[in-house]
């Protein structure tokens, strides 16, 4: 048998049912990264650009659950992820 193949980029910021995630086992989970569901069932997809246009400015960045990913939109409405130094 082969080993399995994450479906999930880790550079990727995703939504899911309540929460946005990057495609790190830690931050999405296993069933998440090898599946594109996470294990309630959920799927996840790529943050889109206007996901991250109506996102409210008093929530903060829309940024993944361990924080190593935000996305923010350039004046020209283009959408870019972008890596927390930490």
């Amino acid at each position: 048998m082969e080993d399995p193949k994450p479906v999930l980029d880790a550079e990727t910021l995703y939504a899911t049912y309540d929460r946005f995630v990057c495609g790190t086992t830690p931050c999405a989970g296993i069933t998440a990264v090898f599946t594109g569901v996470t294990i309630t069932g959920w799927p996840v997809t790529p943050v889109t650009p206007l996901e991250v246009a109506l996102w409210p400015d008093n929530l903060g960045p829309v940024a993944c659950e361990c924080g190593r990913l935000t996305a923010r939109l350039s004046d020209d409405g283009v959408m870019h992820v972008d890596a927390v130094a930490r």
